[in-house]
């Protein structure tokens, strides 16, 4: 059916929020990562930043905390550009040096 991804995302969208609201332990802050990953698959962008941003600040340590810095510098260049992501792919590769995105973080230094 048409739109029947679109209510899937909703419905997805809906649990998370709920589930901060409920939780405020990890799983409200594992939450607030998904929304992220969400929010960049759907190319909203600014929303992404902005969750990774919030697990970042919740559990900067956590689980995926080197998959939400590695979203929010995706979320970054594809919103402001390489230079605007450039200070994030030195933070992982700082902080993650053999993490899985790596090559992404690579790239933004090269200029890519």
């Amino acid at each position: 059916f048409f739109g029947m991804e679109d209510c899937k995302v909703e419905l997805a969208q809906q649990s998370l929020l709920s589930l901060r609201k409920r939780f405020s332990a990890s799983q409200g802050r594992d939450a607030a990562f998904l929304l992220g990953r969400l929010e960049e698959r759907r190319g909203a962008l600014a929303a992404a930043i902005n969750w990774y941003d919030t697990y970042l600040r919740e559990a900067p340590s956590g689980a995926f905390a080197a998959e939400a810095l590695a979203g929010k510098m995706r979320a970054v260049r594809g919103a402001s550009g390489v230079a605007a992501a450039t200070p994030l792919a030195r933070a992982y590769l700082e902080r993650f040096p053999k993490g899985v995105h790596v090559n992404t973080a690579r790239e933004i230094l090269a200029g890519k």
